[in-house]
């Protein structure tokens, strides 16, 4: 406390007016009681701004340090100071947005204005693209150029530089609990929300419905979202849209979730960033279901945006890289960026970058009152704006050097495959579309690998057929009830058998309806077992005595011993070498379908994330979810048992142990991208599992196997240019 005198001269002013030329900020304007300087409220601002250190706990660590032994005796300012706080924020981004050119023109329904910084490296006409560049830009075109060894063409391909990326996601950590509220607070500035009279305007005439319920076979958590219930919140999130490229929030795009993502607020918050831009050519829209949400976009336009059907209807819609990761491959090849034309390298998901930290506040921010809170994300936004703003040159530096060094890499090695493939094939490929077809119900790219006799990989039972053909197999014994081919493969299969009732055995509990039909299964197991050791006594005669069926020993823990678990001195005989390639073959194809299986299971498990489930409240719905996961874990579990097992039995047969077709299996390849959980330190860096790049290329015929080989290098174009 000091005191202080007014000087009361005519043109001194007011006694606010005084206190700001000392840098003091006033309590009130009529009366000022109490001011804080400046220097106070700038630090706050940015320690709030980069910490989500609340307005309480910084009072409150004034006051100690002022008095520590006394601290209660230090006066509590903080409702004065939150006051304050508000209106200093206010007025420091109406003075940032202006020193940068960031005021923005009319951007929502009832024409109020935004005050936010503007993303200066994205694309705007007058400015740092004029309209003659941009229409020589379309009306050239863009050529695609394949060097060979003696013929390289020079090509210019720009239209990604003049794209303008957006890019929308929503967050459920920032909500807002349903309380008592002052009816007097107001929202003080539209910055990234619209003010809430705009938004109302919007929704009186539409009935927002959840329709976003997802006909993506692998994106399950739609499925989840649907658990959710917000009985104890007035705001269940937001939805925002932001510069995909740069990661600057766009003003008036961001919107309050009241049932769910819906798309009716998506749309509301997409229309708002498209304002600036209505009549601009060249735009792409990443969205983490965007195969979804783009598929009765135009309707929805056409009953509450009318004037931006045009503008959607030229739009391009991607889904995240990271993300694309849980959808189908029928989405994937549609939406997917890494198999798209004029997207250069984004990625699509730096509007994920931000949530870890505005996260932070949504404790506070979800006690407040609306307006109050509205405030308060503008000011957490627009700060990091500003951060994104001040660091942009040193980024886009970085990024070009960098960029310059992995094109000449990616060059060279796409001219290294271009001279290996001929002039022929080259000249064939030139003349392909990299557009995705659609037909019939699925989809055709060039980027896809085709499928050869329904099969990408050659399967247990493929393999089976194709032995049970071969001359050099043993042909059926007589008295046997199947051949030696069938013999074997139906040991395979008796082996997963016995292994799925042992692990059904060893739950904690068991329900007496589920003992009694595991015991009916263990029964007909060992019927099972009697008939193929009938078979084994034949084809393998010299353990008819020492392999007979033991009735007083569980059945799941019965050791079938196929050739490849027989010791070495029992691989002497006539008959193992033959059954020795025989079971090799068949677990080449035992291995593959575990793969196979393993690539489904994974993309299953990941839609079903941990970070999905903490969103479901309710016993049952909990309950419901965490069956779900628990299912997809024990799917994985048994694939990489399956594959582990099989490749075990091949190196006994004898696999090379550095066979590229079928390296070991370890726990760090058993993964996939999952866009549901936050990304670990270095995970940017971090290269696919093999599981997803490696593997024998199937049973295909010898006049297909070229066509295969270019199938399978085509397939790495989109990730070498």
């Amino acid at each position: 406390e000091s005191e202080v005198r007014y000087c009361n001269c005519l043109t001194a002013g007011e006694r606010w007016e005084q206190l700001l030329d000392e840098s003091l900020f006033p309590g009130t304007i009529t009366a000022p009681e109490t001011a804080i300087h400046v220097d106070v409220l700038k630090h706050f601002d940015i320690l709030c701004s980069t910490s989500k250190l609340a307005a309480m706990d910084f009072v409150r660590t004034l006051r100690q340090v002022t008095n520590n032994a006394f601290p209660a005796k230090v006066p509590d300012f903080e409702k004065l100071f939150r006051r304050v706080v508000r209106i200093w924020r206010m007025l420091q981004m109406r003075k940032r947005a202006g020193e940068f050119h960031g005021i923005q023109t009319k951007v929502d329904l009832l024409g109020q204005y935004f005050i936010a910084l503007k993303c200066p490296a994205c694309p705007h006409l007058g400015i740092n693209i004029s309209i003659e560049e941009l229409v020589a830009i379309i009306k050239s075109g863009d050529l695609y150029v394949l060097l060979a060894s003696s013929f390289i063409h020079t090509f210019t391909l720009v239209r990604h530089k003049a794209m303008l990326y957006l890019s929308g996601d929503g967050n459920y950590h920032q909500p807002l609990k349903k309380k008592i509220n002052d009816k007097d607070d107001i929202q003080f500035m539209a910055v990234f929300h619209a003010f809430v009279e705009a938004f109302d305007a919007y929704s009186k005439e539409l009935k927002a419905e959840l329709e976003n319920n997802s006909t993506c076979a692998n994106l399950k958590a739609a499925k989840l979202q649907n658990f959710i219930k917000f009985k104890n919140f007035i705001v269940s999130g937001i939805v925002a849209f932001k510069c995909a490229r740069h990661d600057f929030f766009l003003p008036g795009a961001v919107v309050d979730l009241h049932r769910g993502e819906s798309f009716a607020y998506t749309d509301f918050a997409f229309r708002q960033a498209l304002e600036p831009y209505k009549d601009y050519p060249l735009i792409s829209a990443c969205y983490d279901i965007a195969c979804q949400y783009c598929k009765k976009i135009v309707p929805r336009f056409e009953k509450s945006f009318s004037d931006f059907v045009d503008t959607v209807k030229r739009i391009r819609y991607f889904t995240p890289k990271l993300h694309a990761h849980g959808h189908t491959d029928f989405c994937r090849y549609q939406y997917a960026l890494d198999f798209a034309d004029h997207v250069g390298r984004t990625h699509g998901e730096r509007i994920e970058s931000c949530w870890a930290e505005a996260n932070l506040a949504g404790p506070s921010t979800s006690e407040m009152n609306p307006g109050h809170r509205r405030d308060t994300l503008a000011s957490h936004f627009n700060g990091w704006n500003y951060r994104q703003l001040i660091q942009l040159a040193s980024f886009l530096g970085k990024s070009i050097v960098s960029a310059r060094k992995m094109r000449d890499e990616k060059a060279k090695q796409f001219k290294e495959l271009a001279e290996s493939m001929g002039h022929a094939r080259i000249d064939e490929w030139s003349k392909l579309s990299t557009m995705p077809v659609v037909k019939n119900g699925d989809v055709t790219s060039v980027f896809k690998p085709k499928t050869y006799r329904g099969k990408h990989v050659p399967s247990l039972d493929a393999i089976e057929k194709r032995l049970q053909s071969s001359t050099t197999v043993i042909a059926k014994v007589k008295s046997a009830t199947r051949t030696s081919v069938k013999f074997l493969s139906d040991g395979m299969k008796l082996e997963t058998a016995l292994k799925r009732l042992k692990h059904k055995k060893k739950k904690d509990y068991i329900s007496a309806r589920v003992k009694s039909e595991l015991e009916e299964e263990a029964m007909r197991l060992r019927e099972t077992v009697k008939s193929w050791r009938h078979d084994q006594a034949l084809f393998m005669p010299e353990f008819n005595k020492i392999r007979a069926l033991r009735m007083n020993t569980d059945i799941e823990d019965e050791v079938l011993l196929m050739p490849s678990q027989l010791p070495p001195e029992s691989r002497e005989y006539s008959w193992f070498p033959i059954f020795q390639m025989v079971e090799l073959e068949l677990r080449k194809g035992q291995a593959n379908e575990a793969i196979s299986g393993l690539r489904t299971a994974l993309k299953y498990r990941a839609s079903t994330s941990s970070r999905r489930r903490k969103v479901v409240h309710g016993n049952a719905s909990k309950t419901r979810a965490m069956g779900v996961s628990e299912s997809a874990d024990l799917l994985v579990k048994h694939r990489v048992s399956t594959y582990r097992h099989a490749r075990k039995a091949m190196l006994s047969l004898g696999l090379d142990a550095k066979d590229k077709a079928f390296p070991p299996l370890r726990d760090e390849d058993v993964r996939v991208n999952n866009p549901y959980q936050y990304k670990k330190l270095g995970s940017g860096k971090q290269l696919d599992s093999w599981i997803w790049t490696m593997g024998p290329r199937g049973e295909i015929a010898e006049d297909e196997e070229d066509e295969w080989e270019e199938d399978g290098t085509s397939s790495l174009s989109p990730f070498l240019i």
